[in-house]
This record gives structure tokens, C-alpha cells and sequence, in this order.
């Protein structure tokens, strides 16, 4: 009888496997969630060993993290005549060069930028809101090549002359989603042949694997949706925790969590994370200073601890003291 016991458990396992999830952990980049002009790098569940990189007088807004590599990109405001009025800019920073301004690669040539997006090749892409100011472009996807990256004046190409609110880079750095009121299309940079996945979506982001994608719907209440993008066109739908649209939405390096952020009365972020598989939603960084307003993971491989690795030494603990 104990054999037989033995045996029906083993098939139970068999059937149906057990599933542990890890709590999200890894190395963040974040904008520092009281003073808009500071980025910092941490961890998501320590917050002692947090340390600012920069400190720049530009509001940052967006912010896009090359995977595995040294750079980051950010969207940030910039006062223009003489303070009569203002524009957003796409900067690019280099983790390497700590003490180094950021390079600011539109320089109001291409009016508002609303978004930017860095592959793991180093690629960066922006979207444009309608020609105004100084702008001299028209509104649509802009690509700067990796090599431009170093040029005083990098190339810039026009790769789709399209309203564009938002884009993010494919892990294989072959096409970029974006989205439009029409709905979440997919980019071929070569072709730029755009193909629409979804009707009702906004906000995509790509799975840290490729092979899926995450959106938010456009319908109310708002839902996050994730669509297979290889194989058969699976695509399920999660609640949010609260009524109000997810905001600055990533992947966690093991693609088992969406991450977003909701916005509250400033000072106010809630920062949360989803398990993909079952929707469960948890609270993350609120050891900063309760949440934090955008963030993204430095690694797609696996979590990397912070180590300290420069002599700019202001930690949060000090900070929050």
C-alpha cells in the first residue's frame, strides 16, 4: 500500500509539476523618485546599496537601459529662448564615464521627442511628436546606428513617417514595436515593412526572450496583455491592480514578471509586478521612498548583484538619513 501511495504522488508530479516563483530581484537603473534630474542604479529588493550615477539639471521622463551593455538613454526636458519655452530631447549616457555630461542627440532638430528605446547592439530608436518649435523633421520612428553613436552629429534615418506614441527594441535588435491609436504594430528596420498584431493596444514591450510581447489595452478598465509571437498566436489578458493605466511597463530578466509603475499625486509611485503566468501582482521598490517613477533592468541573462564599481559614493541609506 505505501508503494501504491508512493507511486499515485509521483504521477501527481508528473502531471502536475509544481511552479516556484523568485521574487523579482537584479540590477535597476531608476530615476530617483523626489528629484527628476538624478539617475541611480540599485537593486530591486536592496536599497542600501543604491548609489546615484548622475545628477543633470534635465527633467528626465523616459528611460531605456541597454541590456548587458554600457549605455542607457532618457527622454529629458530642456529649456530653449532664453525659458519662454521648452522642449524634450533623446540623451544617451555612458556608465563608463560617470563624470561625463550626456550627449544629447536630437538637439530640438526633431521637435518633442516623446520616446526612446536602445537595443542590446547599442541601436537607439525615437518617436517624435508633430513638427513644432524648432523641429525641422517630420513626426514619425528615427534611427541612429550604433556606430553613430560617437559621431559629434550622428546620421539620423526616418524609418517610418507614422504618429508613433511609444517604441521599444526586439531583443534580437531586428524590428521595434510601436504603437499607434490603430493599435501595437511590429517594425522590420531593414524592410520597414510594419505589420499590426494588435487592434487594442498601447504601450508594447518585448519579452526579455523575444518570443512574446506585452501591451496595455486601450478599453476601459485598462488590462495588460501578452501575446506569443512565435507559434500559434496565444494571447491572454491580466487584471491590474488598480482602475488607473500601467505606466513604464518592462519585463523582468526571467520574462516571469511584467513590471509597471502607477503615478499617483507627486511625490506618489506604485511600482509593481505581475507574474505572467497566473497574474498574481505584488509591490516592488518600496524601499524607494515608496516606489520609484521609471525603471529598467540593466541584464537580461540573469540578476547581477551591485557592487560598487566607482567613487561616486552616495548611497540611499545616506541619503534617506
Amino acid at each position: 500500500m505505501r508503494h501504491f501511495f508512493k507511486l499515485i504522488f509521483c504521477l501527481l508530479i508528473f502531471l502536475f509539476p509544481i511552479v516556484t516563483y523568485t521574487k523579482p530581484t537584479g540590477e535597476i537603473i531608476f530615476n530617483h523618485p523626489l528629484d527628476f534630474w538624478e539617475v541611480w542604479i540599485g537593486d530591486v529588493q536592496k536599497g542600501y546599496n543604491a548609489r546615484r550615477l548622475y545628477r543633470q539639471k534635465l527633467s528626465i521622463y523616459e528611460l531605456s537601459v541597454q541590456k548587458n551593455g554600457v549605455y542607457f538613454t532618457t527622454v529629458a526636458l530642456r529649456v530653449i529662448d532664453g525659458g519662454r519655452k521648452f522642449t524634450q530631447d533623446a540623451y544617451l549616457w555612458n556608465r563608463e564615464r560617470l563624470f561625463a555630461s550626456p550627449k544629447n542627440l536630437t538637439r530640438g532638430w526633431y521637435g518633442r521627442v516623446i520616446d526612446v528605446s536602445i537595443s542590446r547592439q547599442g541601436d537607439v530608436v525615437f518617436v517624435t511628436a508633430p513638427k513644432e518649435g524648432r523641429g525641422f523633421f517630420a513626426r514619425g520612428i528615427y534611427l541612429i546606428p550604433y556606430r553613430e553613436l560617437k559621431e559629434a552629429h550622428p546620421r539620423i534615418v526616418l524609418l517610418k513617417g507614422v504618429e508613433a506614441q511609444n517604441v521599444d527594441w526586439s531583443p534580437n535588435g531586428k524590428t521595434v514595436a510601436y504603437s499607434t491609436d490603430k493599435g501595437v504594430y511590429i517594425l522590420d528596420v531593414v524592410t520597414r515593412n510594419a505589420t499590426r498584431i494588435i487592434e487594442d493596444g498601447t504601450y508594447p514591450v518585448f519579452a526579455p526572450h523575444g518570443k512574446r510581447i506585452a501591451f496595455v489595452t486601450t478599453t476601459i478598465p485598462a488590462k495588460i496583455g501578452v501575446l506569443s509571437l512565435r507559434g500559434p498566436r496565444r494571447l491572454k489578458y491580466l487584471d491590474i491592480v488598480r482602475i488607473a493605466p500601467p505606466r513604464n511597463m518592462t519585463w523582468s530578466p526571467d520574462g516571469q514578471y511584467i513590471a509597471y509603475t502607477e503615478y499617483g499625486r507627486h511625490p506618489t509611485y506604485n511600482n509593481y509586478a505581475m507574474q505572467v503566468a497566473n497574474g498574481t501582482t505584488e509591490r516592488i521598490l518600496e524601499v524607494y521612498a515608496g516606489g520609484v517613477p521609471t525603471f529598467e533592468w540593466t541584464h537580461t541573462d540573469q540578476p547581477f548583484a551591485v557592487e560598487p564599481t566607482n567613487k561616486l559614493t552616495t548611497r540611499w541609506g545616506q541619503l534617506k538619513r
